[in-house]
Formats: structure tokens, C-alpha cells, sequence
């Protein structure tokens, strides 16, 4: 259990508790490119998407920075009930953001990729073996800085801390490591950004249900190991949900992350300036199974927002916050009859 005495807004400010790699601090000049992106396509790219878990249609539906519904799209055939996993990235490389889908639960690893302007199929690939159900996690980034969004993934529970990356453009696997003991089984979660202020991306894996709360980095170009930390009290086994955005507009991402059960508590952190900068229950204390979060920026060179989905035995609810822990609307994005909770990416 989180023992929720011990975080409050008063933390805010406060260094955070992780020794950052020295040759890792260096600050970057220019806005970065992932900003660019997402504020190219204000009015008809999707800047979020949220998807309904397990229980109901597998439909995502996407919505532009100024939150006008796009689409909706249905990603997998309507017999399946697992839930969908999402997450958005350049991965065409037009300056807009494409939406990324896998299962949740109870499905195959079947990781596709639909055009966000147009919302058609454009790529379908297993991320691991075909037989595997576990559920995959998703994030997008340019992690080479060749121009398009890579594609990692992250193996649900049963299937051990297995990170893999897909190049955007030819679907093919370009790295494939264990986040942590190949003899954890609770699954992994996944985020990139340029949390250390090099100008290039990382990969940040934290452990489900079941594990204990650490997030690992490594290094988005060679997977090599780079630092980790728990991110709450070693007691905690409900799992950590990872999201980043640029929260600050500093020119590099936060990391946002959120518990997967007990409580619908949030945390972002500046791993440059080494310290917390948001810190907030995003629901009432009634809500029990744990929150997604995810990350975006609405407008180029702006603050990033922060955003929240309930979790299951809810109807799904969406909130946006900026820093400290500002928050600035909610919307039902199904019916209120659907309790499974959400995905957003």
C-alpha cells in the first residue's frame, strides 16, 4: 500500500532522490523536436488517444491538442475484449503524430500502427511470440534522431521484463533486452524522452503488478543500462505507470508516473534539475485500482499537459493538469455505463 501521509503538494520543489549521470546534464539549446511535432498538427493530428480496457470494443478514439474528437477507430477485430494499450509517435515521419495500439490482456502481441491524419492500418507486426497473451506496453520516440518515431514495447505479466524496439519505418527489431532479472514475471511498463538534457532519448521501464516500484533507464540508441530508482516506498507492489512530456518548457522531458493500484496518485520529475515538480491524487481517495497517465504538448514552445485515465471497476474519466498540480478539465470520453476503466497515450 502507498502510505499517502507521506507525499503532498509540499514536496514540490523538493530534490528527488536520484543520483543523475554526470556526463548527463549537459542542457540543450532548441525546443525539442518530439514539441515540434505534436504542435504541427494542433487542428487534424491527435495530440492523445484513450481507449476503453477490458470489457468493451476495441475502439481508440484521438483527439487534437484543443480536445475535438478526431476519429474513432476500431483496432482489432469486435470479438476482441482484452482492453488496448496506446501510445502516439511520428512514426511515418510527416510530422504528425500516429497512433500505436497492442493488446492489453488476453490477446497476441499484435502491435499496429494507424496513420494519424487519415487513421488507416499502415503497419501490423508481433512484438513477441504470437502465443504470448500477456498484454503488450507501448511508447514512441526517435531514439536515433533520423526523423520518425521508433516503436518500443514492453512484455505484460508472464511475460519477464522483455523491452524490444522497432524501427518506425521497417517495423524490423532493432534491440531486445531485459529490463530487469529475466526471473520477474509481473510485466513492464514503458516511456522514452530526453530526460537527462543530452538531446537524445532514453527508454524508462518500471515494473507491474507485483513488483517492486523501481524505474530503470537505458540508453534509447544501445540499450545499455544507465540508472534506476525506486520511485515508492520498496513496500509498494501495485505497479508504476510511466508517461513523459516537456512539462516545463526547458527543452526536455519530465517523467510522469503514476501507481497502478491503491490510490490515483501522480509524480513528474525534472531528472535534470534533479527535483519533483508535480505531485497530486488526481481522484478521490474512493478510486482504488490505480490511474494511466500519459503526456503532451499543446502548443510549440508551451508548458506540456499532464493527463489521467481511472482505471478498472470506473467508468473511464479523463483529467488534464499542468504543474504543480493544476487542474484544467475532465471529460467521460465512453458511456458512463462501461466500468473497465481506460487507456491513454
Amino acid at each position: 500500500m502507498i502510505e499517502t501521509s507521506k507525499w503532498s503538494s509540499s514536496m514540490i520543489g523538493e530534490a528527488f532522490p536520484i543520483e543523475v549521470l554526470e556526463d548527463r546534464i549537459t542542457p540543450v539549446a532548441n525546443i525539442t523536436e518530439q514539441l515540434a511535432v505534436i504542435a504541427a498538427g494542433q487542428t487534424h493530428a491527435p495530440a492523445y488517444a484513450v481507449a476503453a480496457g477490458p470489457g468493451a470494443n476495441p475502439v481508440v478514439n484521438a483527439y487534437n491538442a484543443r480536445g475535438t474528437l478526431l476519429y474513432s477507430i476500431q483496432v482489432f477485430n469486435s470479438s476482441f475484449r482484452g482492453g488496448v494499450h496506446v501510445a502516439l509517435g511520428d512514426v511515418l515521419g510527416n510530422g504528425y503524430n500516429d497512433i500505436i495500439v497492442a493488446p492489453a490482456s488476453s490477446g497476441p502481441p499484435n502491435v499496429r500502427v494507424f496513420d494519424g491524419i487519415s487513421g488507416q492500418l499502415v503497419e501490423s507486426y508481433f512484438a513477441y511470440t504470437p502465443t504470448f497473451t500477456g498484454g503488450v506496453s507501448l511508447a514512441a520516440s526517435d531514439l536515433y534522431g533520423n526523423g520518425y518515431a521508433d516503436v518500443i514495447t514492453g512484455a505484460g505479466p508472464g511475460g519477464g521484463p522483455h523491452v524490444e524496439v522497432f524501427d518506425g519505418r521497417s517495423a524490423q527489431l532493432i534491440q531486445s533486452y531485459y529490463a530487469f532479472s529475466p526471473t520477474f514475471t509481473f510485466g513492464v511498463t514503458v516511456t522514452a524522452g530526453n530526460f537527462f538534457g543530452n538531446g537524445q532519448s532514453e527508454v524508462a521501464v518500471g515494473l507491474g503488478t507485483g513488483g517492486p516500484p523501481i524505474i530503470n533507464f537505458f540508453s534509447g540508441t544501445s540499450g545499455q543500462f544507465l540508472t534506476g530508482f525506486y520511485a515508492f516506498s520498496p513496500a509498494y507492489l501495485g505497479g508504476v505507470n510511466l508517461a513523459s512530456t516537456d512539462l516545463l518548457a526547458t527543452g526536455h522531458d519530465e517523467l510522469i508516473y503514476s501507481t497502478n493500484a491503491d490510490t490515483s496518485l501522480v509524480v513528474a520529475v525534472d531528472l535534470v534539475a534533479n527535483r519533483f515538480v508535480s505531485l497530486f491524487f488526481a481522484y478521490p481517495s474512493s478510486y482504488t485500482t490505480g490511474i494511466q497517465v500519459a503526456g503532451f504538448v499543446p502548443t510549440i514552445g508551451g508548458r506540456g499537459e499532464i493527463v489521467t485515465c481511472s482505471g478498472p471497476g470506473t467508468t473511464p474519466l479523463l483529467e488534464f493538469f499542468t504543474v504543480p498540480n493544476n487542474q484544467l478539465g475532465s471529460f467521460f470520453p465512453f458511456e458512463a455505463s462501461f466500468l473497465g476503466g481506460g487507456f491513454v497515450g
